[in-house]
């Protein structure tokens, strides 16, 4: 029998503890208490598949889960498309979106062009061997250069690093950040539980590269990067990463995420980076579906409205808008 839970009581009976840091509570808070969104789960036999039920400007619809690479349920496909329709059935006016595990979900759209890598964290010897002759090449150039990596878990620390995001994204991609209240709550529920840091990448005491990392028992996941364009032909994220990997190890963890990637073009660099630190592709499913052809029409208008006005947005010289667009508008991206 499938039935619908809310997030309360998900969490009040561990529902939403799995091995995956999505579907951790943790996370399922800082969506919830950052954004407002309405954070259910979808009980079935075999589990729980968290989502997120959204009624906004763009439209009506189903997420599992927002600003999130993927969830991994631990549910098979065929279960998992048996409870989908029984969801379809509750909410017959949402369009879906879900990015999951790989697998094969009957009667659903699956595309297959995603994927995330895993580091498999070891001695530093034997990951060194397994990083490509590339990786290690620039990692031996940042050091030459007197690169350094530290890591911050102050609320400083993120504050810093949400401004070097939101400008790296505004820069180099056109595109919002999450608002700084999302990596405040990432702090209250992450970081002052030990559960997370920045690093940082300095040249002559300057940041020029940081990412965010979140653990959840032993996996550690990278979520977001940011880079100083002006300073990435000294290398520093190659050893940003690589500082990364040596310290989680020594933390207890077995694996690194590097966090989702598309099999297009466009991700290609990106793909061959992770590649050259070891990182192995898993494949992960996405499905997309709509009502009718009408209701993806509808969202699909909306949607262009929003990146017009994004790309107004982050063509001004002022902090203080972009920081009311990423406010007001990146939470509509979903």
């Amino acid at each position: 029998m499938n039935d619908i839970i809310s997030l309360d009581e998900g969490l009040k009976t561990s529902a939403f503890e799995t091995s995956c840091i999505f579907f951790s509570a943790r996370w399922l808070k800082v969506l919830s208490e950052s954004f407002g969104f309405k954070i259910m789960g979808l009980r079935m036999q075999d589990g729980v598949l968290p989502f997120a039920d959204i009624d906004d400007v763009v439209g009506k619809r189903i997420v599992s889960l927002p600003y999130s690479d993927f969830v991994s349920s631990g549910i098979s496909g065929a279960c998992l498309a048996e409870g989908l329709n029984s969801l379809r059935l509750a909410y017959p006016d949402h369009s879906f979106s879900l990015k999951l595990a790989k697998d094969d979900f009957p009667g659903w759209p699956v595309e297959d062009g995603a994927m995330h890598h895993e580091v498999s964290l070891d001695e530093e010897d034997v990951m060194w061997r397994r990083c490509s002759t590339n990786f290690r090449r620039n990692v031996n150039k940042a050091r030459k250069h007197a690169v350094e990596v530290r890591m911050r878990s102050d609320e400083q620390g993120i504050r810093d690093f949400y401004h070097q995001l939101r400008d790296h994204r505004r820069h180099k991609f056109g595109i919002l950040t999450p608002p700084l209240r999302f990596f405040e709550k990432l702090h209250e529920h992450f970081f002052r539980d030990g559960a997370g840091y920045v690093a940082e990448a300095c040249l002559d005491g300057r940041v020029c590269s940081s990412v965010l990392v979140l653990f959840h028992g032993d996996v550690a996941c990278y979520k977001f990067g940011a880079s100083d364009l002006g300073a990435l032909e000294f290398r520093p994220n190659n050893l940003l990463f690589w500082e990364v990997m040596l310290d989680t190890f020594k933390r207890g963890c077995k694996t690194l995420d590097l966090g989702m990637s598309w099999a297009s073009e466009d991700d290609a660099g990106l793909r061959r980076f992770k590649e050259g630190m070891g990182g192995e592709p898993i494949g992960l499913s996405v499905i997309k579906s709509w009502p009718d052809e009408a209701c993806r029409e509808r969202e699909e208008r909306n949607r262009q409205v929003f990146r017009e006005l994004t790309s107004i947005f982050v063509g001004q010289d002022s902090d203080e808008v972009l920081d009311r667009a990423c406010d007001t508008l990146f939470p509509l991206f979903t």
